[in-house]
């Protein structure tokens, strides 16, 4: 008699991916008996009137014209934008870089601070390996500060 332990109750998870192979299958069927009723010729007219609805459909989406047809709906994408949260407030462009430098300068002196002790050496050095670009991010983006500030951009 076979140990009954190994078998366990399938998940809901698994359930559903069984009935829906399941749909899937009996789709299949449904579909092959729908199309054995066509005689050749059936089968090339529905063949073909597939392939054109799709063809145009294609192109229509290309053409960015489909938007005429769905009553003026835009379909273009949008760009992708902050959201804010509830608990977030505006906050002005002026304190934004204020924040942003100060930031950059308090990771600036982190570092260098870490670099002072041989243990600290061993941390700054990790995170430099996991993040090689890391002082580069940080150059670049004092560099914007500062070109923000004086309203002059390298070129």
């Amino acid at each position: 008699m076979k140990d009954m332990r190994g078998i366990q109750k399938a998940t809901l998870r698994q359930y559903m991916r069984m009935r829906y192979l399941r749909m899937k299958l009996a789709w299949a069927e449904w579909m092959e008996k729908q199309s054995l009723k066509l005689n050749r010729r059936g089968q090339y007219v529905a063949l073909g009137i597939f392939v054109s609805v799709s063809v145009s459909c294609c192109l229509l989406l290309i053409s960015g014209r489909l938007n005429v047809l769905n009553n003026g709906v835009d379909l273009q994408p949008s760009p992708i934008i902050k959201v804010r949260t509830a608990n977030e407030e505006l906050i002005p462009p002026e304190v934004y870089d204020s924040v942003l430098e100060v930031r950059v300068q308090k990771f600036r002196d982190y570092m260098d601070s870490l670099a002072r002790s041989p243990s600290g050496l061993l941390i700054r050095d990790s995170i430099l390996n996991a993040r090689p670009g890391l002082l580069d991010s940080l150059r670049i983006a004092e560099t914007i500060n500062s070109n923000r500030k004086t309203r002059t951009y390298e070129k």
